[in-house]
């Protein structure tokens, strides 16, 4: 999508959501409650900067091949190990599923779209194909889920664990 696009889907989005919604811009710190939205036509990769996570955005390299979710994860996967999580959703193309990959490689969380729910079923399917632990859910309960997992890491943060929270989650295969 047009970067002007994705500046009116966060914009339509922020009135429905109780989190803010932007487009992510190069060299934003992360800060929680905020989602951050991208363009297909730029990559974004996540970087530490002090004690802080910030976001690098560029244009991609290569206009004819998708990987922009694949970089993000990626680069998340490679900087945050086990307290990575992954979300790949309904859509075409195979974008996502390596990236996936890689978080649960790494020790995170993958979580994917149920084909079900799916709108256009190839980006689950793909997901599916390369990560087969992953935990599988209606769209309709992937925030909850996300919920649950954040709930479950507070937890063991307490117990002194380093895992993501992972209680109480099944992970499918």
């Amino acid at each position: 999508a047009a970067r002007e696009h994705v500046d009116a889907f966060a914009s339509y989005l922020n009135h429905y959501s109780k989190v803010h919604v932007k487009r992510a811009a190069h060299d934003d710190i992360l800060k929680p409650g905020v989602c951050y939205l991208n363009s297909g036509m730029d990559y974004m990769t996540l970087h530490q900067q002090d004690e802080a996570y910030s976001l690098h955005v560029s244009p991609a390299p290569f206009a004819s091949r998708k990987g922009a979710i694949d970089m993000l994860m990626f680069s998340s996967a490679d900087l945050l190990a086990e307290k990575s999580i992954g979300v790949v959703l309904s859509g075409s193309g195979s974008d996502g599923a390596e990236g996936l990959e890689e978080v649960s490689r790494m020790g995170g969380v993958a979580i994917v779209q149920e084909q079900t729910s799916a709108l256009y079923k190839t980006m689950p399917v793909a997901a599916h194909q390369r990560v087969g632990a992953a935990i599988y859910v209606a769209d309709a309960d992937i925030a909850a889920t996300l919920q649950r997992i954040e709930e479950n890491a507070k937890v063991d943060a307490a117990e002194g664990s380093d895992q993501i929270g992972r209680n109480e989650v099944s992970i499918a295969t």
